[in-house]
This record gives C-alpha cells, structure tokens and sequence, in this order.
C-alpha cells in the first residue's frame, strides 16, 4: 500500500524539507528504545540552515550529525532521536514501511505491507490521527511501491551531481528540444534562452551529461 500523509509540525525532516524546499530520503533503524535516522537532501544545506530548524522545533533529537556529499549537491544528516507517533503506529499494528521513505514540504510518501487486517486497522488509526483529509492511499503490489520509492531515490543521488546552474542549463536544454534525437532548438537559441554565450551553454551542457553518464557507469 501506498500512503502519504501531512507529517507533524513537531518532525524535524518535515519541517526542514518546507524550509530549504527539498525533499528529504531517509533511512530509520531501531536503537535500543531510540530511533537512528539518516537522512539524505539532494541539496547543499548549510549547518546554520539546519540547526536553525532545531532550535525552533520542539522535536525529540537528542543528537545531530551533518555531513556534505561528496557531490556539489547533496547533504547528509544522522539524526538519533526518541520515538514518535508515526513509528509507534506501525509498531502498534505490526505493519512494515519500506526504506527509504520520503517526506517533500512536509508530506510523508511511503510504502507499508502486511496482511490486510492489519493494514486495515493501521490505515484507520492513522487517518484519525492525522486526520482523514491529511491521508492519501492505494493499493499497489509490493515490486510497484519500492520501485517507486528507489526511482525517487536514484534520481537524486544522480540529480545531486550537478551544480544548480548546471542542472538550470540541462533542464532548459531538455525542455526546449536542444536534447532531442530530432533536435528542436539549436545551440544559439538554447543560449539567448539561457541569457549566456554559446560556448558557456555547450560547455555547460557537456560537463552535466559527463557527470550524469559517469555517475552511472562507474557506480
């Protein structure tokens, strides 16, 4: 089953995804009576950034790691924290919930199996929860809901490759045609939409698909 629903105004990637305005991937483990999350933002985030959602969030994390990816964009934080709602209702109704799951402005979008009793009962409580306006749902074969979430995932690890105005000049260029087998716009009209000099749009272009093309060849 597929499901997304508005997150707690007290979920830090929640709250941190609606403010730098990025989705969030993240990987949640059991610690003892403690959850260990990693989350990872297709985005350069700065730590200010970060620990201002902290500061503000009257959350459950009892500590907080931020690393940069070795990408231009991309940031990775580890997060141990207490438990929530969200994971003590899956616990409560012996459902799974695939990883990674995602939260973008705010909204969970996740995958959950079980038997069908047990999904029932936990979809139940959680739009009463959240309440059922806030809950969004179909079902979907299992193979359907993780290869949904690890498409998600792979696009932005490739995506977090590119710088932001690289990844700008390639989604203008995809947009336009230029990235056509049967090419639609030429090089100087992809740079007058662009605002930049031909070479700087062919050279832009080139240096994004290298990344792109190396980034899957040599993982």
């Amino acid at each position: 089953m597929e499901i997304a629903t508005l997150s707690t105004s007290q979920s830090f990637f929640a709250k941190l995804s609606r403010s730098v305005k990025s989705s969030a991937e993240l990987f949640v483990y059991p610690y003892e009576q403690l959850y260990l999350t990693i989350g990872y933002l297709p985005k350069a985030i700065s730590r200010e950034e970060i620990y201002n959602v902290v500061r503000h969030e009257k959350n459950k994390i009892l500590e907080i790691r931020v690393a940069r990816s070795l990408t231009p964009g991309g940031t990775y934080i580890v997060v141990l924290k207490e438990r929530c709602e969200f994971y003590e209702l899956l616990e409560t109704y012996d459902v799974m919930i695939s990883i990674p799951y995602r939260i973008y402005d705010g909204r969970r979008s996740f995958c959950v199996f079980g038997r069908e009793e047990k999904l029932e009962r936990y979809l139940d409580n959680l739009r009463s929860s959240y309440g059922s306006r806030n809950v969004v749902y179909r079902a979907s074969r299992v193979d359907e809901c993780v290869r949904g979430q690890m498409n998600a995932l792979v696009k932005n690890l490739l995506l977090s490759q590119l710088t932001e105005r690289e990844m700008q000049v390639l989604t203008k260029a995809y947009q336009s045609g230029y990235l056509s087998s049967r090419r639609r716009a030429d090089l100087g009209e992809l740079a007058r939409m662009l605002h930049i000099a031909k070479p700087t749009a062919s050279l832009t272009v080139r240096k994004a698909v290298e990344k792109l093309v190396r980034s899957l060849l040599e993982a």
